[in-house]
């Protein structure tokens, strides 16, 4: 599987104007909406991040196509995302392969099972990223802890999908963050946007981060501050590989970034798209369809460039971590996805 580049210009923008024309529904809700119409929230991302505007232009496109329903958007990041559905705060969301079958299997950080989420489908592909400013001459994780860096860190804010997989792959190493800070360097919980800033500016030196690949602010970065690509040995990748269910090794192409001159691998998954059981069989297939129908990809690809590629390579029902919704099955097997 190679990461491809997301094409965020006009597309992204169509996108996010149709997020502002939409609710933000920051509370829970309760899918029988007022007026007769029945109300879904999608949750999944963060403002301006590519797979909320995948959310944005699903809820565009139910509000559009399936009468007596309205469609809003929410912001949620990987755990939060699925226990916004869990809970019922929303009803469809984004959600990381690995944090699903984490859900299901009662695994860190969820204290017990999450036995009622289903899956409509498989989006795009999600990488684990490490990237370091060059002139650090730091060219293996190892390094940081053989050497004692005094790092200054970036990642996402704490509880995040991020955060989490940078304290499991930085753990691996045995690094803390607190172990940073003792050799001098520190860790800040910021966004995207604000870690290549600091990156540019000279206050920090890298972001560990996950997502799709690559993230356009850091493709931004490298053509003034030269990026160096780390990721985990193949040794420290089997290992996480047997502590974290739904992570794979996967490929990232060679010019992912412009000083990648060849392919790495790296930790994987698939960002999914999940409900929870009780969603009725009809609407869970119309919105399946919404989702992946031929007449819709473009708009979808336009935004991430992977997506629903799994699907089409008839990869997208294979080793899941959740059972398939009956109403996405119905629509697969349609298809000729699911026999």
């Amino acid at each position: 599987m190679e990461a491809r580049f997301l094409k965020t210009n006009f597309a992204l923008a169509v996108a996010l104007l149709c997020m502002a024309l939409l609710v933000i529904s920051p509370l829970p809700v309760d899918a029988q909406g007022t007026g007769g119409k029945k109300k879904y929230v999608l949750t999944g991302g963060t403002v301006g991040a590519p797979i909320y505007a995948v959310c944005g232009l699903l809820a565009t496109l139910i509000d559009e196509k399936m009468p007596g329903v309205s469609a809003s958007v929410t912001t949620g990041q990987g755990f939060t995302a699925l226990e916004q559905v869990y809970k019922g705060e929303a009803h469809i969301g984004m959600v990381p392969g690995f944090v699903i079958a984490n859900a299901i299997a009662g695994k860190d950080p969820f204290k017990e099972p999450r036995k009622n989420i289903r899956i409509l489908g498989r989006v795009a592909g999600l990488y684990y990223q490490f990237l370091i400013l060059e002139t650090k001459n730091v060219s293996s994780l190892a390094e940081i802890k053989d050497k004692k860096l005094p790092l200054r860190l970036t990642t996402s804010p704490k509880g995040s999908l991020s955060e989490f997989s940078t304290r499991k792959v930085l753990g691996a190493y045995g690094i803390s963050f607190e172990d940073l800070a003792k050799w001098g360097g520190k860790v800040s919980h910021v966004s995207w946007a604000d870690s290549a800033n600091l990156m540019r500016d000279g206050h920090a030196d890298a972001v560990s981060l996950f997502g799709v690949a690559p993230i356009p602010v850091f493709s931004e970065l490298e053509l003034t501050r030269p990026l160096r690509m780390l990721v985990p040995s193949e040794d420290m990748a089997r290992k996480l590989l047997a502590d974290l269910d739904g992570w794979n090794i996967v490929s990232l192409a060679s010019g992912t970034y412009k000083t990648m001159k060849h392919p790495l691998f790296t930790l994987g998954t698939y960002q999914t798209m999940v409900v929870r059981a009780e969603m009725p069989e009809e609407d869970a297939y119309r919105i399946t369809k919404l989702a992946f129908d031929t007449e819709n990809l473009k708009k979808f690809k336009g935004l991430i460039s992977d997506y629903a590629d799994a699907l089409a390579a008839g990869k997208g029902t294979e080793a899941l971590p959740a059972p398939l919704h009956p109403g996405a099955e119905k629509y697969y097997r349609e298809r000729g996805w699911l026999k």
